[in-house]
């Protein structure tokens, strides 16, 4: 599907994939933009709840491309594993692969509450910038923030999540918006 710029807020409706573990689930956009995602549990508070945040860029996580002109999302084969390629006007592109894990550890299935997205370059050289905007309280953005040297800490009222990664953090700082962070 083409677009016409990638840094603008598309509503896909409906229009959701949903990626899941049998404990947790999220929902996600056909551009890879994560719009629901309850925590620890399918009932919990929601982390990402732009389905409810109106004209507010609040309650998701998205890989934004710059000058992004076309996306295509599948699930893989048999899954619940969602694979988006976005690409721009160079015919660079960048995959990511978003699931939430399961897997078998002393003889039985392990189903954390975490969201795994795998982000690779394809072609080129795609330039990114990835934000996230965690809420709590049912919509309340987290402003409370911290940061080590491969992760950032978000603080809600009754809730703490953690972003990992083993991509430079200045990438997602960029993403962040505007409130100070706080280095651990």
């Amino acid at each position: 599907m083409p677009v016409s710029d990638g840094s603008i807020m598309n509503d896909f409706g409906l229009d959701l994939a949903v990626i899941g573990n049998g404990r947790t689930a999220a929902l996600l956009e056909p551009a890879s933009r994560l719009v629901w995602w309850c925590y620890p549990r399918l009932d919990g508070d929601p982390v990402f709840s732009r389905l409810l945040a109106g004209d507010e860029e609040k309650g998701f996580c998205d890989v934004v491309l710059d000058g992004m002109v076309h996306f295509a999302s599948d699930y893989e084969r048999n899954t619940a594993v969602v694979s988006t390629i976005l690409t721009d006007r160079q015919n660079a592109s960048v995959r990511i692969t978003d699931f939430a894990p399961r897997f078998r550890q002393f003889d039985r299935i392990f189903r954390p509450p975490q969201l795994i997205r795998i982000i690779e370059p394809v072609a080129g050289l795609p330039r990114i910038t990835i934000r996230m905007r965690p809420t709590s309280e049912y919509g309340r953005p987290i402003t409370d923030r911290s940061f080590g040297s491969s992760h950032i800490s978000f603080r809600g009222a009754n809730l703490v999540i953690r972003l990992t990664t083993d991509g430079p953090l200045s990438r997602l700082l960029e993403g962040m918006g505007s409130p100070t962070l706080d280095r651990l």
